[in-house]
C-alpha cells in the first residue's frame, strides 16, 4: 500500500467507495484534486491531512455542514469547495493562516459573515459568490492583501464607507460586490487605485460617479447600473484608453450625452440606458469611440437625427438607441455595418466579440440587455453570438432594409 504520497490529481473521474476512504491512509499529502469527481457525500474527512496545502474539491455533490475537521490542516494554502452543497455559515477563517486563495462559491452557505482577521495576511483571492450570506463589508476591511475579491448574489447591506476599502488598496484584480443590499455613495471606490474589475451592479448606491481618477487608476470595466447614482459622468474617468466597458444603466444621470466619453477612445462597451439623457446623440461618436461593439442609449430623452458618423462603428454588434424621441430618416450608411453582415456565401464578417475581457489574470463575463418579443433580456453567456440593431419606438422614418444590405445574420 502506497502511504507517502505528495500529489493527487484526479479531475473527473468518480471517486467513490473504497477508493475515497483509502485517501484516508495517506500521510505526507500536500496536494489534493478532485475536482468534478462525483463525490456524493456528507463532508467527509477521509482527507483531512495536517500536511495538504492545496484542497480542491470543486464541483462536487459534498453536503452537510462545512466539517469541524477541517481545523486539522491548518497549514492550508488553497482551498477550493465551490458548486458543492455544503451549508451552514463560512468557516473562521483564522483556522487556515497561510491561506492565499479561498473559493466558496456556492447557493448553501449562510448567516453572518465571519469578522475576517488580520492574521490572513497571505490570502490573496476570494471568492464567496452566489451564497446567502449577511452582514457588513466592515467583515472584509482586515484583509489587507487581497488582489481579488468577489461576493456578489449575496444579502450584504449597509453603508460602504471609505474605511471599508481603504484597507483593500492592494486589490489588483477586481471587486465585485454587486446584487447586494449596499448603501452610501461611490466615493469609497476611489481608494481602489489598482483594481482592474469594479462591478456594483445592482445595489442601493447614490450620490455621483466620483471625480477622482488617475491616468494609472483608470480601471478596465466600471460597472454601476442599476443604481440610483445622479449627475453626470466625470472627465477624469477617461483619462486613459484602459477603461473599455461603462456600465451606468438604470440609474439617474442626465444631461446631454456625456461629453466627458469624447476621451474614452478604448471603450468597447457603453450602456446608458434607462436614464435621462437628452439633446442630441453627437456627431463624433462614430469617430471617437470607434472601437466600439456595443451601444446602447435606449429609453433616454435623445432627439434630433441619428448622426451619420454612427455608420463609422465598423465593430458594432449590438445597437440600441429604442425608446428616444429620434426623427428624420435613418441613415443610407447602415450598409457600413460589416460586423452585421452575411457575405455572399453565408460566412460571417463578425468580429465576434468576445464577452471575456482579459488582462493578465483578470477576466471578465460582460453582458448586454436586449429587447426581444416584448422582454427585455440578459444576455451574457450568449452575448458573442448576438447581434441587434434595435431603433424602435422612435419616430425615424425609412428603413434600413432599404440600404441593400444583407442584414440575415441579425437575431
Amino acid at each position: 500500500m502506497i502511504v507517502y504520497l505528495a500529489f493527487i490529481l484526479a479531475c473527473a473521474l468518480p471517486i467513490t467507495g473504497q477508493i475515497a476512504s483509502g485517501f484516508g491512509y495517506l500521510k505526507s499529502l500536500e496536494q489534493l484534486n478532485l475536482f468534478g469527481s462525483g463525490i456524493q457525500a456528507k463532508c467527509p474527512h477521509w482527507f483531512i491531512d495536517p500536511s495538504l496545502r492545496e484542497l480542491w474539491l470543486q464541483d462536487n455533490l459534498l453536503n452537510g455542514i462545512f466539517h469541524e475537521s477541517f481545523r486539522q490542516i491548518s497549514s492550508l494554502e488553497y482551498l477550493d469547495l465551490s458548486n458543492n452543497q455544503l451549508t451552514g455559515s463560512l468557516p473562521d477563517l483564522v483556522l487556515f493562516p497561510s491561506l492565499r486563495e479561498l473559493n466558496l462559491r456556492s447557493k448553501h452557505f449562510q448567516r453572518v459573515i465571519p469578522e475576517c482577521s488580520e492574521k490572513l495576511s497571505e490570502l490573496k483571492i476570494l471568492d464567496a459568490s452566489f451564497n446567502r450570506l449577511q452582514g457588513l463589508l466592515e467583515g472584509f476591511r482586515q484583509l489587507f492583501n487581497l488582489d481579488s475579491f468577489d461576493a456578489p448574489f449575496n444579502l450584504l447591506e449597509g453603508i460602504v464607507y471609505e474605511s471599508h476599502l481603504s484597507n483593500l488598496c492592494k486589490l489588483k484584480s477586481e471587486l465585485r460586490i454587486d446584487n447586494n443590499h449596499f448603501t452610501g455613495s461611490l466615493n469609497p471606490i476611489c481608494k481602489l487605485q489598482s483594481a482592474t474589475i469594479l462591478n456594483l451592479f445592482e445595489n442601493n448606491l447614490s450620490g455621483e460617479v466620483p471625480d477622482c481618477w488617475s491616468p494609472i487608476a483608470v480601471p478596465m470595466v466600471l460597472n454601476v447600473a442599476n443604481n440610483h447614482i445622479s449627475g453626470r459622468i466625470p472627465y477624469s474617468l477617461c483619462s486613459s484608453i484602459s477603461l473599455s466597458s461603462l456600465y451606468v444603466r438604470k440609474n439617474n444621470l442626465n444631461g446631454q450625452f456625456p461629453t466627458s466619453l469624447k476621451k474614452c477612445q478604448g471603450l468597447k462597451v457603453l450602456d446608458l440606458g434607462r436614464n435621462t439623457f437628452k439633446g442630441n446623440i453627437p456627431e463624433w461618436i462614430g469617430t471617437t469611440l470607434a472601437v466600439l461593439g456595443i451601444l446602447s442609449i435606449r429609453l433616454n430623452k435623445f432627439f434630433g437625427s441619428i448622426p451619420s458618423s454612427i455608420c463609422q462603428l465598423q465593430s458594432i454588434q449590438i445597437l440600441d438607441l429604442s425608446g428616444n424621441h429620434l426623427s428624420r430618416r435613418i441613415p443610407q450608411g447602415f450598409s457600413n455595418f460589416t460586423t452585421l453582415q452575411l457575405l455572399q456565401d453565408g460566412s460571417s464578417m463578425i468580429n465576434d466579440l468576445n464577452p471575456y475581457y482579459i488582462r493578465g489574470p483578470v477576466m471578465y463575463h460582460g453582458n448586454a440587455f436586449v429587447q426581444w418579443k416584448n422582454k427585455e433580456s440578459d444576455y451574457q453567456n450568449t452575448l458573442w453570438l448576438l447581434e441587434t440593431i434595435d431603433l424602435s419606438s422612435n419616430d425615424l422614418v425609412g428603413d434600413y432594409w432599404s440600404c441593400k444590405v444583407n442584414f440575415n445574420s441579425l437575431k
